[in-house]
Protein backbone atom coordinates (compact mmCIF):
# COMPACT_ATOMS: atom_id res chain seq x y z
CA UNK A 1 0.00 0.00 0.00
CA UNK A 2 1.22 3.48 -0.85
CA UNK A 3 2.04 5.28 2.45
CA UNK A 4 0.91 8.59 0.93
CA UNK A 5 -2.52 7.20 0.13
CA UNK A 6 -5.20 7.16 2.82
CA UNK A 7 -6.81 3.83 3.67
CA UNK A 8 -10.45 3.69 2.48
CA UNK A 9 -13.01 3.99 5.27
CA UNK A 10 -16.55 2.71 5.68
CA UNK A 11 -19.48 5.08 5.73
CA UNK A 12 -23.21 4.47 5.71
CA UNK A 13 -26.26 6.07 4.15
CA UNK A 14 -29.59 5.31 5.79
CA UNK A 15 -32.46 6.24 3.51
CA UNK A 16 -35.46 7.57 5.47
CA UNK A 17 -37.11 9.82 2.88
CA UNK A 18 -40.19 7.70 2.20
CA UNK A 19 -43.70 8.78 3.10
CA UNK A 20 -45.09 5.31 3.91
CA UNK A 21 -48.03 5.62 1.54
CA UNK A 22 -48.37 1.84 1.02
CA UNK A 23 -48.50 1.19 4.76
CA UNK A 24 -51.58 3.36 5.21
CA UNK A 25 -50.75 4.63 8.72
CA UNK A 26 -50.70 8.33 7.87
CA UNK A 27 -47.05 8.74 8.81
CA UNK A 28 -43.78 7.44 7.38
CA UNK A 29 -43.09 3.88 8.54
CA UNK A 30 -39.51 4.70 9.57
CA UNK A 31 -41.06 6.54 12.54
CA UNK A 32 -43.26 3.62 13.66
CA UNK A 33 -42.29 2.35 17.10
CA UNK A 34 -41.01 -1.12 17.85
CA UNK A 35 -40.30 -1.70 21.52
CA UNK A 36 -40.15 2.02 22.29
CA UNK A 37 -37.77 2.97 19.46
CA UNK A 38 -38.49 3.99 15.90
CA UNK A 39 -37.47 1.76 13.01
CA UNK A 40 -35.05 4.51 12.01
CA UNK A 41 -33.41 4.62 15.44
CA UNK A 42 -33.01 0.84 15.45
CA UNK A 43 -31.45 0.80 11.96
CA UNK A 44 -29.04 3.62 12.79
CA UNK A 45 -27.97 2.04 16.10
CA UNK A 46 -27.16 -1.32 14.51
CA UNK A 47 -24.86 0.41 12.02
CA UNK A 48 -23.26 2.57 14.72
CA UNK A 49 -22.52 -0.56 16.74
CA UNK A 50 -19.96 -1.41 14.03
CA UNK A 51 -17.00 0.81 15.04
CA UNK A 52 -15.45 0.87 11.55
CA UNK A 53 -18.31 3.04 10.26
CA UNK A 54 -16.77 6.51 10.38
CA UNK A 55 -19.76 8.51 9.10
CA UNK A 56 -23.48 7.81 8.86
CA UNK A 57 -25.79 10.02 6.80
CA UNK A 58 -29.54 9.80 7.46
CA UNK A 59 -31.38 11.00 4.34
CA UNK A 60 -34.79 12.52 4.94
CA UNK A 61 -37.21 14.44 2.76
CA UNK A 62 -36.89 18.23 2.95
CA UNK A 63 -40.64 18.29 3.76
CA UNK A 64 -40.37 15.73 6.59
CA UNK A 65 -41.36 17.64 9.72
CA UNK A 66 -40.62 14.70 12.05
CA UNK A 67 -37.17 14.23 10.55
CA UNK A 68 -36.45 17.95 10.88
CA UNK A 69 -36.42 17.43 14.68
CA UNK A 70 -34.16 14.36 14.73
CA UNK A 71 -31.23 14.40 17.12
CA UNK A 72 -28.60 11.67 17.33
CA UNK A 73 -25.98 11.89 20.06
CA UNK A 74 -23.27 10.05 18.11
CA UNK A 75 -21.05 12.58 16.28
CA UNK A 76 -20.73 10.19 13.32
CA UNK A 77 -24.40 10.83 12.41
CA UNK A 78 -25.45 13.68 10.14
CA UNK A 79 -28.99 14.42 8.98
CA UNK A 80 -29.28 15.26 5.28
CA UNK A 81 -32.50 16.89 4.13
CA UNK A 82 -31.79 15.83 0.56
CA UNK A 83 -34.31 13.05 -0.12
CA UNK A 84 -35.10 12.69 -3.81
CA UNK A 85 -38.01 11.58 -5.97
CA UNK A 86 -36.84 7.95 -5.87
CA UNK A 87 -34.86 5.81 -3.43
CA UNK A 88 -31.96 5.83 -5.89
CA UNK A 89 -32.01 9.64 -5.96
CA UNK A 90 -31.99 9.73 -2.15
CA UNK A 91 -29.03 7.32 -1.97
CA UNK A 92 -27.08 9.36 -4.52
CA UNK A 93 -27.87 12.61 -2.71
CA UNK A 94 -26.81 11.08 0.62
CA UNK A 95 -23.48 9.95 -0.79
CA UNK A 96 -22.89 13.38 -2.33
CA UNK A 97 -23.78 15.01 1.03
CA UNK A 98 -21.28 12.82 2.89
CA UNK A 99 -17.62 13.51 3.45
CA UNK A 100 -16.69 10.18 1.88
CA UNK A 101 -14.18 9.92 -0.93
CA UNK A 102 -14.66 7.89 -4.11
CA UNK A 103 -12.25 5.26 -2.75
CA UNK A 104 -14.31 4.74 0.45
CA UNK A 105 -16.86 1.99 1.07
CA UNK A 106 -20.54 2.96 1.46
CA UNK A 107 -23.14 0.79 3.14
CA UNK A 108 -26.70 1.66 2.13
CA UNK A 109 -29.66 0.70 4.30
CA UNK A 110 -33.40 1.41 4.20
CA UNK A 111 -34.50 2.87 7.57
CA UNK A 112 -37.76 0.93 7.43
CA UNK A 113 -35.90 -2.41 7.63
CA UNK A 114 -35.25 -2.67 11.39
CA UNK A 115 -34.20 -6.34 11.59
CA UNK A 116 -30.58 -5.72 10.61
CA UNK A 117 -27.96 -7.37 12.82
CA UNK A 118 -24.59 -5.81 13.60
CA UNK A 119 -22.97 -9.24 13.18
CA UNK A 120 -24.25 -9.34 9.59
CA UNK A 121 -22.96 -5.82 8.93
CA UNK A 122 -19.55 -6.88 10.27
CA UNK A 123 -19.49 -9.98 8.04
CA UNK A 124 -20.42 -7.88 5.00
CA UNK A 125 -17.70 -5.33 5.74
CA UNK A 126 -15.12 -8.08 6.29
CA UNK A 127 -16.09 -9.70 2.99
CA UNK A 128 -15.83 -6.43 1.03
CA UNK A 129 -12.47 -5.57 2.54
CA UNK A 130 -11.04 -9.07 2.08
CA UNK A 131 -12.18 -9.48 -1.53
CA UNK A 132 -11.99 -5.79 -2.52
CA UNK A 133 -15.39 -5.99 -4.16
CA UNK A 134 -18.93 -4.81 -3.62
CA UNK A 135 -21.52 -7.01 -1.99
CA UNK A 136 -25.18 -7.06 -1.02
CA UNK A 137 -26.41 -8.26 2.34
CA UNK A 138 -29.43 -10.50 1.89
CA UNK A 139 -31.13 -13.40 3.61
CA UNK A 140 -33.09 -16.20 1.98
CA UNK A 141 -36.86 -15.78 1.91
CA UNK A 142 -38.96 -18.72 3.06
Amino acid sequence: MNPDKEEPVFGAVVVAAGVGSRMGTGSPKQYELIGGKTMLERSVQVLLDEPRIKELVVVISPADMIGQRLVFEDPRVRIARVGGQTRADSVKNGILFSNLKSSDWVLVHDAARPCLLTSDVTKLMDYCRRHQESAILAVPVN
